[in-house]
């Protein structure tokens, strides 16, 4: 079965993965240059549901393949769209993959919307889909988070009969559209706070395998999450799901404090200067950490963890310690292998 998956970003990879992962021959589309040479391309984050032997594997039997233009014909199109990108509304990018879908598409028999939407988006894309489509698809269905979860995804389908590409992912299928909707929110949130505990206890017992045992994800949490939380924070949602972000980034904080005091304690006992590697997802953060850092026995080095892979890990020797400054949970525990003196930030 051949199913047309087109994206607003680059978190449907993961999803149209998946889908070709079960067996469908998953053609990936996506109008914005950047994410057609992601999805190309294994990384370890966009690719997060299949390691790199997989992908090549996938693309080698041609059950994933990528391309430049939208489909005419395929036995099901699904549309992959994130309208909180960022924590922004970005209904409008949403609105355009229908278009640039139903200007092409001339014949298929079901019709998905995957992602994330705010909570009456999904209906309204559904109909404007069928609206301008000549296609007329005779099922339709919806199903929330694809990109995050491996079981219990929302599910909701109009009528009885569910899309085969639904039938093959866990989930919990729901009797209407907007409650599909808030329970995948809600399921992100639930993540949020999960997360958030395990990084509480860890500050306070000290123990970092708190986290690289407990958390078994490439990463603790993803971009969409963050933009879920990003987005929520300022609307009108029950006290612990609107101060959710604020307290993660607070968290954040605490871990950098602790990092900073750890590394300065260490820095005061050595006999020589402290050569320490600082693994993080941006300079501004780094040179924030440096300037905290006032010991003149310390000497940081920076990296981006977006150019860290499994192929140049071994050039990262010769340090007395590693700071993560990531939310790449393979970097931590992979550091913890290799290293005595590992200290976690939360970047969010």
């Amino acid at each position: 079965m051949k199913i047309f998956f087109a994206s607003t970003d680059e978190t449907g990879i993961s999803a149209a993965l998946k889908l070709a992962n079960a067996g469908f021959k998953t053609y990936f589309y996506s109008p914005n240059p950047y994410v057609e040479t992601k999805a190309a391309n294994h990384d370890q984050l966009t690719h997060r549901c299949v390691n790199k032997l997989e992908f090549i594997k996938l693309c080698a039997e041609d059950r994933f393949r990528v391309v430049s233009e939208p489909l005419n014909e395929a036995d099901e199109t699904w549309l992959h769209v994130n309208t909180v990108k960022e924590g922004k509304d970005e209904y409008a990018s949403a609105e355009n993959i229908v278009k640039l879908v139903t200007e092409k598409i001339e014949a298929t028999k079901a019709l998905v919307l995957s992602g994330l939407t705010k909570v009456g988006e999904a209906e309204k894309l559904l109909n404007s889909f069928s609206r301008r489509c000549m296609a007329d698809p005779e099922e339709q269905g919806y199903v929330g988070g694809l990109s995050l979860f491996d079981s219990c995804m929302p599910v909701w389908t109009k009528g009885t009969q569910a899309p085969a590409g639904l039938t093959k992912l866990s989930h919990v299928r729901f009797n209407e559209l907007a409650a599909a909707e808030s329970a995948t929110i809600s399921q992100i949130f639930a993540r949020a706070a999960f997360v958030e505990a395990l990084v509480e206890m860890t500050i306070y017992s000290g123990h970092h395998s708190i986290l690289t045992n407990c958390i078994n994800d490439p990463a603790l949490l993803y971009p969409e999450i963050i933009d879920v939380l990003k987005y929520f924070k300022s609307q009108n949602m029950p006290p612990l799901v609107a101060n959710m972000f604020g307290k993660i980034a607070k968290t954040g904080l605490k871990t950098e404090k602790q990092a900073v005091s750890r590394i300065s304690e260490l820095a005061k006992k050595a006999r020589k200067q402290l050569r320490v590697l600082v693994v993080s997802h941006s300079e501004a953060a780094f040179n924030k950490i440096s300037a905290n850092i006032r010991s003149k026995n310390v000497k940081l080095h920076f990296v981006s963890d977006q150019s860290i892979t499994w192929e140049n890990f071994d050039s990262y020797t010769g340090f007395d310690g590693v700071l993560v400054n990531s939310l790449r949970m393979d970097l931590l525990k992979e550091f913890h292998r290799r290293y005595e003196h590992v200290w976690f930030v939360l970047a969010v």
